[in-house]
């Protein structure tokens, strides 16, 4: 197996408006891949980025001999017609599409948590106590679905499902897919239940796509990283001033339904927060300041760029590509005085969720599976994706 070569190729990458997401946008647009950059903002950095590798329209060959380029499609990866809408973007600009990084997810908002109910005895609009922002999830919606599921889960499933249908039919693409997810899908908490579920999901669906590489030639893989530090309040302080008035906001609201009860549920400012939370919720920022709960700044964490390097190696490098699930993690360098180098280093090791198999599985899953699954590999061979009605 040779490494895969990202120069001249396309990609979408979805949350690449900030963060390790960004990391990797910009470290594929130095290896010559141009970059479809999907989210539903660009913070200043990325869009430093997108100005740096300007697309020029009518240039759709993207070879060798042309410069990469990046262009951005507002996105909300909950959203399905704007699922479609980014992939159309991406086949117009560029006329193909080669990978797709999975990469846009959140930490469990207030919005949206299992904590703050999406529905209420007294009012719809009304937040649990103590949590200060109003639920976003419809409680009579016809398709039940927490946001959080929907955009770290649903979503990045219907962007796979829409790019193996289209490599299947154009197996010389050579397509290649990343899923982020993390270390909370195989660990468990009882503060966000939701954000370890949605992510164990994508683990599993990642895991049950490794075959896509033996009998189609379409390369999957999954990062899982430990603690990541995105974002430093410090040196944004500008583009930080709004959510540090929704945190002073939040925090004098909740002061004063402790004080007064439930009287200020309705109130003005009460509508003020859920606006401010809104418009802000899907940023790094938040999710960081809201981490920070649990992750000190000064906890040993990777960095944006070291994780996204870590996802180059799982595009490029030929080990990967069959759907493992791979950690990674910064740790302290046990062996450094022994053998000198760096005091902390990287370490990525395969989960092995086979470990998980009940043992009658061992070296049978293809019997069990049986003819139904030898039938479906025929038929994805032959190009094909959807199963003809009977």
């Amino acid at each position: 197996m040779s490494s895969y070569e990202l120069k001249g190729k396309i990609a979408i990458v979805t949350g690449a408006g900030s963060g390790i997401n960004h990391a990797l946008t910009e470290l594929l647009l130095e290896a010559g891949c141009s970059v479809v950059m999907a989210d539903v903002r660009l913070r200043p950095e990325a869009q430093q980025t997108l100005d740096r590798y300007p697309h020029h329209p009518g240039n759709k060959d993207n070879g060798e001999d042309h410069r990469p380029s990046a262009v951005f499609q507002p996105t909300d990866t909950g959203n399905w017609a704007q699922i479609r809408a980014l992939w159309e973007t991406a086949l117009q600009t560029y006329g193909r599409v080669n990978i797709v990084v999975n990469g846009a997810g959140v930490y469990e908002p207030p919005s949206s948590t299992f904590w703050n109910p999406p529905e209420s005895s007294s009012s719809l609009s009304s937040p649990s106590p103590g949590v200060g922002v109003a639920p976003v999830d419809d409680p009579d919606a016809a398709v039940g679905q927490y946001q959080t599921f929907a955009i770290n889960t649903t979503g990045p499933i219907r962007l796979a499902q829409i790019a193996v249908e289209y490599w299947l039919q154009h197996p010389e693409l050579q397509g290649n897919m990343l899923f982020f997810a993390s270390v909370a899908g195989y660990v468990h908490g009882l503060l966000t239940p939701l954000y370890f579920a949605s992510k164990a999901a994508i683990i599993s669906f990642a895991k049950s796509l490794g075959g896509l590489r033996e009998h189609c030639g379409i390369r999957s893989a999954c990062i899982c990283p430990s603690t990541v530090h995105v974002c430093t309040l410090g040196t944004r302080l500008p583009t930080c001033l709004p959510l540090l008035l929704y945190l002073f906001l939040n925090r004098f609201w909740l002061l004063l339904r402790m004080v007064y009860g439930d009287v200020f549920a309705s109130t003005n400012l009460s509508y003020l927060l859920s606006i401010l939370h809104t418009k802000y919720r899907q940023t790094p920022l938040i999710h960081e300041i809201q981490k920070h709960v649990n992750v000190r700044p000064d906890d040993l964490g990777l960095t944006g760029k070291e994780c996204a390097e870590v996802a180059m190696r799982l595009l490029q490098e030929p080990q990967y590509g069959g759907g493992e699930i791979i950690e990674c993690m910064k740790a302290f360098n046990v062996n450094k005085d022994k053998e000198g180098g760096d005091e902390t280093v990287i370490q990525l090791r395969e989960v092995p969720v086979e470990t998980l198999y009940p043992s009658f599985y061992n070296n049978n899953l293809d019997t069990i599976m049986g003819d139904p699954e030898k039938k479906l590999i025929q038929r994805l061979q032959q190009g094909k994706m959807r199963a003809a009605v009977e």
